[in-house]
């Protein structure tokens, strides 16, 4: 792991191949598919997709199973002449790209930093970004977040790439070293951007780190050499075995729909001033708000018993703030509050009596522990 051994692209983007007075870039191509095909070692081939066509050079290989090529580049070297962000080929808006985190699936295994740093440790992509070095960088950054207290406790974890901003600082900084691709991604050039610490500095999220070994800013590319050579998702996605990360490709529209309707969230704490994130969180209450939980008994011929289907409401003056109805276990829980220091009360109400209730003040997440009810009405 992290010796790009294991990736086969390691000996597919380190060359293009110099043909009847021009550079090509290659393409892999299944041995036994060629030959079907009539395509030999080094002869001009060309490549389709829905973002448009390519003629690259062939190179025979049987380290790929049938049906199957890979690119250096893909449509990346494909350069339309067209409308900007529109694609000539289909005539419709350019399909981008944008990264969907569930903070609610994330356990925090680490897989997708670890599949970051086997894709680039070690690797140069010309073009894309200079090899990660081997200590320091978190291009996948995951931060923690614990709420409440003994016996409640919840911990969130929070992964954090590059946001591949639109009207992205780092690439108002970068005057043409940092480039927002039409199909979303923000890249940085590796050898332009040499000694230019200031494009590293220019980030609100501080996801661009600085690489002393090679003296250049490097951070998330979405594993855009990747995605160019025909993958469908960054290394991040693939390896991720809860399906908290998720890639969206597709247009603007279909995205601000999506964000609706999935009540979809940006990063928090930065101001939208400084660029606009094409990555979003869902459930990201579980890290940026409190909740007001506790659990309910009752005294029942000497015996102790959780008491389940009890109406628990928080109260806020002469407003009911949230409802809820105690579990089989006798718990409830409050969540997707906001601290702001006010008082609230929590009242206990069974079969049409309210038995109990508890002042709290909200300055964050609240265990109001067990709550003992004696007697009451079977």
């Amino acid at each position: 792991m992290f010796d790009g051994k294991d990736s086969m692209m390691n000996d597919v983007l380190d060359h293009r191949v110099l043909k009847d007075g021009y550079y090509y870039w290659i393409v892999r191509v299944n041995r036994d598919d060629a030959e079907k095909r009539g395509i030999t070692h080094d002869s001009l081939v060309r490549m389709y997709n829905d973002r448009g066509e390519v003629i690259l050079v062939a190179q025979l290989t049987d380290r790929l199973p049938p049906g199957t090529v890979h690119s250096a580049e893909g449509s990346a070297v494909y350069d339309p002449i067209g409308e900007p962000g529109r694609s000539p080929d289909r005539g419709g808006w350019m399909k981008k790209y944008a990264l969907i985190i569930d903070v609610e699936k994330c356990e925090n295994c680490n897989n997708c930093f670890l599949a970051c740093r086997d894709e680039h440790c070690g690797n140069d992509w010309p073009g894309y970004t200079a090899s990660q070095p081997w200590h320091g960088h978190r291009w996948m950054r995951i931060e923690q977040r614990e709420r409440g207290v003994f016996p409640l406790i919840d911990v969130a974890y929070l992964p954090r790439p590059c946001m591949h901003c639109d009207d992205a600082p780092c690439v108002e900084v970068g005057e043409g070293i940092v480039k927002k691709r039409e199909d979303g991604i923000v890249l940085i050039d590796p050898q332009t951007s040499q000694r230019r610490k200031d494009i590293a500095n220019a980030c609100p999220y501080g996801a661009i780190w600085w690489n002393e070994e090679q003296d250049c800013p490097q951070k998330c590319t979405l594993c855009a050499h990747l995605l160019d050579g025909g993958w469908s998702v960054p290394r991040c996605v693939q390896a991720c075995p809860t399906g908290a990360l998720t890639l969206f490709f597709g247009e603007e529209e279909e995205l601000q729909k999506k964000v609706m309707i999935e009540n979809l969230e940006q990063y928090p704490k930065i101001s939208p001033s400084k660029g606009k994130p094409r990555c979003y969180y869902r459930n990201l209450y579980r890290y940026t708000s409190c909740f007001v939980a506790g659990s309910i008994a009752c005294l029942r011929d000497g015996h102790e018993e959780c008491l389940e289907g009890a109406k628990v409401c928080l109260r806020h003056g002469e407003k009911n703030v949230a409802e809820q109805v105690s579990d089989d276990f006798g718990d409830f829980r409050f969540d997707g509050l906001q601290a702001d220091g006010k008082e609230y009360l929590v009242e206990i109400e069974y079969l049409g009596q309210v038995t109990r209730s508890h002042k709290i003040q909200l300055t964050g997440s609240i265990s109001v522990g067990l709550i003992m009810l004696t007697n009451p009405t079977r």
